[in-house]
C-alpha cells in the first residue's frame, strides 16, 4: 500500500478564510501505478480555472502528534514568566511602599 498527500493550489485563494485556496487530500493505492487514475479522480472536481497547482508528496512515515503535550511546554513556560512578572511587579510595590514610609 502507497500513501501519498496531494496539495492542490489556488493562485489569490479566494477570500479572507484562512487556508481558502487550498485542499489537502490524503491517497492510498495498491501501487504506483493506480496513483495517476486516482490524482484524475481528485482533480476533475476542480475547474482549470481556479486550480493553479497540484503537488503530490510520497508517504514514509505518518505519526499522529499529541497537540495537548506540545501546547503544554509553551504553557509552563508562558506560566514561569507570568509568575517572574507578578514577583516583579511585587517587588516595585515593596519599594514603593518602603521609599513612602521609611519609619514603618
Amino acid at each position: 500500500m502507497e500513501k501519498y498527500i496531494l496539495h492542490l493550489f489556488q493562485e489569490g485563494g479566494c477570500d479572507y478564510t484562512i487556508g481558502c485556496g487550498h485542499a489537502i487530500e490524503e491517497i492510498e493505492v495498491e501501487e504506483e501505478g493506480d496513483l495517476k487514475d486516482k490524482l484524475k479522480e481528485l482533480i476533475t472536481g476542480w475547474s482549470r480555472d481556479y486550480l493553479d497547482k497540484a503537488t503530490i508528496y510520497k508517504v514514509s512515515q505518518k505519526e499522529e502528534l499529541n497537540i495537548d503535550e506540545l501546547f503544554a511546554e509553551d504553557d509552563a513556560e508562558d506560566m514561569k514568566i507570568k509568575e517572574q512578572e507578578e514577583v516583579d511587579r511585587e517587588l516595585r510595590l515593596l519599594k514603593k511602599l518602603r521609599n513612602k514610609y521609611p519609619n514603618a
